[in-house]
């Protein structure tokens, strides 16, 4: 499962993780593939278990994937899993971590949890309205109309939660309606230590490295505009992640054989990436608002 989450959820699996280190605490996760109708030609997907370790299990919900039938499919599936889990540790102290931005799944999980007592815990890793802003950019205007509707409902949820986990004191300030227990958890680092620097055969090569969102909000342009400035052949620009920019630097790229784009890598191989570099870069503007709701994982 590690391979082949989306970045946006290596927290939570870096959480799960946490938890699970305590062999006291058993860790069930309900989680979703990554695949959309659009970029996926499977329609039918089975639910599948893995087991990570004797208190850690992950088992993907089962869907249709079409337009509208995913988030149907799903929906149900998580009610009929969640239901189930809670009849099989009827006698076990329970609580309940969620996605709070999952807004579409969490109306079932947030009723039912209440019809059962039981705690229910959101991570808040962004606000739903500037991701829409800064990510969705390319959306039509009637997907973003509805796009809109669904982050208004994702408040709205997010505001019916016990307690919060927030990445920024920020994001307390401008979501909580109500005074609620939250923390702060900027990141949670992987538990194996870090090995040195690694380089390539050709020692004199510099490599600056950006992982990430490859949009044109984050600044892209201005590291590759940036870069394109230094004369020094003995540095490189690495780029990773996908975005609204990627073209923009792959044409960057062929009149700069210095810059690289290098498509989408799996997080271990990532990591090992960001160990081999010989500076790592973030480019969000300090002066945009969504900078204050986010953290970046570097």
């Amino acid at each position: 499962i590690k391979n082949v989450l989306p970045s946006q959820q290596h927290y939570f699996w870096r959480m799960a993780l946490a938890l699970s280190s305590d062999k006291s605490t058993f860790v069930d996760c309900l989680t979703i593939r990554p695949v959309s109708f659009s970029s996926c030609k499977k329609r039918f997907w089975r639910n599948e278990i893995e087991k990570y370790s004797d208190n850690l299990k992950i088992e993907y919900m089962p869907f249709i994937n079409g337009r509208i039938l995913k988030y149907i499919t799903i929906s149900v599936s998580l009610s009929r899993a969640l239901k189930r889990w809670i009849k099989l540790n009827r006698n076990e102290k329970k609580a309940i971590i969620i996605d709070g931005l999952q807004g579409i799944y969490a109306h079932r999980i947030i009723r039912i949890a209440k019809a059962n007592a039981i705690e229910i815990t959101g991570v808040i890793t962004d606000l739903p309205s500037f991701i829409t802003d800064t990510v969705h950019t390319d959306y039509l205007k009637v997907k973003k109309l509805m796009q809109t509707a669904i982050d208004n409902i994702a408040y709205i949820l997010i505001n019916g939660l016990d307690k919060y986990i927030f990445l920024t004191k920020y994001m307390n300030e401008r979501i909580m309606k109500k005074d609620r227990p939250y923390i702060i958890i900027e990141g949670i680092a992987p538990k194996f230590p870090l090995v040195s620097n690694k380089r390539k055969s050709n020692s004199n090569v510099k490599i600056i490295m950006y992982a990430g969102g490859v949009y044109e909000k984050y600044g892209i342009h201005t590291l590759v505009e940036g870069f394109r400035a230094i004369k020094n052949e003995n540095i490189e620009l690495d780029i990773y992640g996908p975005g609204d920019a990627v073209q923009y630097v792959k044409s960057s790229s062929l009149v700069d054989r210095r810059i690289r784009y290098c498509g989408v890598a799996p997080a271990d191989e990532m990591l090992q990436l960001e160990q081999s570099a010989s500076l790592l870069v973030i480019t969000r503007p300090t002066d945009e608002e969504y900078t204050k709701y986010s953290f970046p994982s570097k």
